[in-house]
C-alpha cells in the first residue's frame, strides 16, 4: 500500500495523467485492436453484415452514457485526491480514503468498458472473432529519433 501511495503521489506531484481504461495490462477481450467497430475497412475485412453493424452501433450508443458517467466519476475522484495531496499539510486518513475512491472509480470504468467490449464480441461469429483477435494489427509508425543526451 505504501508503494501504491508513493507512486500515486509521485504521479500527482508531477502532474502526469493517471492511466485510463484500456491503457494498462489487459485481457484478450480488451485487446480488440482499438475502436475497430468504427472502421469501415475493418468491418468490410471482417465481413460484418449490415445487421451486425446495426447491433454493434446500438451497443456502443447504449454504452456511451455509462462510459461518460464512469469517466466523470473517475475524473472527480482524481480531482479531489489532487486537492487533498496538494495542501500544505495533507491528512493521511483523507488521502488514503480518497485513493480508495479513485481505485473504485477506475475499477468501475474498467467494468463498464469491458462489458461493452464483451457485448460487441458476442455479436461476431467465431471466424470474425479469430480474424479480429488473432490477426496482428498494423504496426505503429516509427518513433521519432531521440535527441542526443546532454552530459
Amino acid at each position: 500500500m505504501k508503494t501504491l501511495l508513493l507512486f500515486g503521489l509521485g504521479i500527482l506531484a508531477v502532474g502526469q495523467p493517471i492511466p485510463r481504461a484500456g491503457r494498462g495490462p489487459e485481457t484478450a477481450i480488451l485487446q480488440m485492436q482499438g475502436r475497430w467497430w468504427t472502421s469501415p475497412e475493418m468491418l468490410k475485412r471482417l465481413g460484418v453484415s449490415p445487421e451486425q453493424a446495426v447491433k454493434l452501433d446500438d451497443i456502443v450508443r447504449h454504452s456511451r452514457v455509462k462510459l461518460i458517467d464512469a469517466n466523470a466519476a473517475l475524473d472527480k475522484a482524481e480531482a479531489v485526491l489532487d486537492l487533498l495531496v496538494n495542501t500544505d499539510h495533507p491528512d493521511d486518513t483523507k488521502v488514503l480514503a480518497q485513493l480508495d475512491q479513485v481505485a473504485q472509480a477506475r475499477a468501475e470504468l474498467e467494468k463498464v468498458n469491458g462489458h461493452m467490449l464483451w457485448t460487441l464480441r458476442r455479436v461476431l461469429t467465431p471466424e470474425q472473432w479469430r480474424q479480429l483477435h488473432f490477426e496482428p494489427a498494423a504496426p505503429p509508425p516509427p518513433a521519432a529519433p531521440r535527441p542526443p543526451r546532454q552530459p
